[in-house]
């Protein structure tokens, strides 16, 4: 079971993921984050290392502050540790 996953069963009341280990399946469940989206992502963190600040995903091609605010709205806690 994943890091995410077990954090998620741990923490029922916010959808927490960790962005420098989430899976492609895992990032998809972000709202407005597709399968093409989450590959972004990925390949941002394989070329770049992992993200330093939550905040650095939205360096992401197709992630902007809307993508985000909605996330902060869902009750998402975006982790990179």
């Amino acid at each position: 079971m994943s890091e995410t996953i077990i954090e998620n069963i741990i923490s029922p009341g916010n959808k927490i993921i960790n962005i420098n280990i989430a899976s492609l399946e895992e990032l998809d469940e972000l709202w407005g984050v597709g399968k093409v989206i989450a590959q972004n992502i990925i390949d941002y963190r394989e070329a770049c290392g992992d993200f330093k600040t939550p905040e650095e995903i939205k360096l992401v091609d197709g992630i902007n502050d809307k993508k985000w605010d909605k996330w902060k709205l869902d009750g998402w806690v975006i982790k990179v540790k």
